[in-house]
């Protein structure tokens, strides 16, 4: 059996950073919309299948409406708390089921937790957050045609053809791993407030798996440096604010929608596969990919790795060269046969 996974965040595009900076604020109507371009593209190319995490909105119950669906869609049977917990759960849900791809609607946080529940099922992640480093803007019949094409497909060459492997960052609190981030960790003085980082003289250190132009938020301090990194398959470490005895630079970077202000750079280190680096001062909290998650206690020891086995995420161009090669656009030929998409993991 084919089948999609949907994991949709209503409260994706809604945090501080609209307010302290001018971040992308996505409108439930406009999720909606996007959701209906997902269903449309989905349903086009004969799927059997989609579940989907409800939600507090009900975005894709009313994303569904009126367009009659000709397969079985309905919600996962999931009770809703209103919490990241329940995008990890929905996303270990379809996993469970065998979906071929979960498209994932939400920002760098969104994309993070349903990660760490997906396992080896590949993301579809489109962009409809605050800082939108991880998930992309893609039009969402598109990214339905893709997502359908990555269900039906069952060979793994093809598959491989179609999904990438992301890099991430391990957190290791006495050597053993408590928690993943996608594309950024840093280190923030203070305990309470917001869950979004803003204030960035409490940033002392910051961890990316980004060190290029063309991103946005605290990853953006790695990428406008302009360092040369040894190779692609690094990430880069960085510790922030003037130290005495120490040469340090700035540099002006895009830390947030709308907000380019300079940064001071005291220290950069490349990180290869499987190294580490220490978080220095503690008590401090955790911000992992932009949001305080993580509080660490006076003389706790944790290390941030720097890991190349992330989460899959599908290529949105590739999958449909993929489903034109195999004829899934061909009315007569494309509709005739179904497959299931195999783990990438693993082979």
């Amino acid at each position: 059996m084919s089948l999609v996974g949907i994991i949709a965040n209503p409260a994706s595009g809604k945090d501080i950073r609209r307010v302290v900076a001018r971040g992308l604020t996505v409108p439930d109507h406009e999720k909606i919309n996007i959701l209906r371009r997902v269903l449309v593209g989905i349903a086009a190319l004969g799927v059997q299948s989609i579940r989907w995490m409800p939600d507090s909105a009900g975005l894709v119950e009313r994303a569904a409406e009126g367009l009659h669906l000709d397969m079985d869609a309905r919600p996962l049977d999931q009770r809703i708390t209103d919490m990241p917990e329940d995008t990890t759960e929905a996303a270990i849900a379809l996993r469970e089921r065998g979906a071929g791809c979960i498209v994932v609607l939400g920002g760098d946080g969104t994309c993070r937790v349903a990660a760490k529940g997906a396992g080896s099922t590949p993301l579809l992640p489109i962009s409809t957050g605050t800082n939108n480093a991880f998930p992309f803007f893609v039009e969402g019949t598109l990214a339905g045609l893709a997502a359908a094409i990555m269900a039906r497909t069952s060979d793994v060459p093809a598959i491989e053809r179609m999904v990438q492997q992301a890099p991430c960052l391990q957190i290791l609190r006495e050597g053993e791993p408590i928690d993943t981030a996608l594309i950024d960790i840093v280190s923030y003085s203070g305990m309470v407030g917001a869950r979004a980082v803003w204030q960035l003289e409490r940033v002392h250190q910051l961890v990316s798996v980004r060190h290029s132009p063309g991103t946005i938020g605290l990853s953006a301090i790695a990428g406008y440096l302009g360092l040369k990194a040894p190779h692609a398959d690094v990430g880069l470490a960085l510790t922030l604010g003037a130290g005495s005895g120490t040469v340090s630079r700035q540099v002006l970077a895009p830390v947030a929608p709308g907000v380019v202000v300079p940064v001071t750079v005291q220290q950069s280190q490349w990180l290869q596969a499987g190294e580490a680096i220490r978080i220095e001062r503690t008590p401090c909290v955790l911000a992992l990919d932009g949001e305080r998650e993580l509080p660490i206690r006076n003389g706790m020891v944790v290390d941030v790795q720097y890991d190349r086995r992330g989460p899959w995420v599908v290529d949105v161009q590739r999958a449909l060269e993929v489903g034109v090669e195999r004829g899934l656009f061909d009315p007569e030929r494309g509709l005739s046969s179904s497959g299931r998409t195999s783990s990438v993991a693993g082979g």
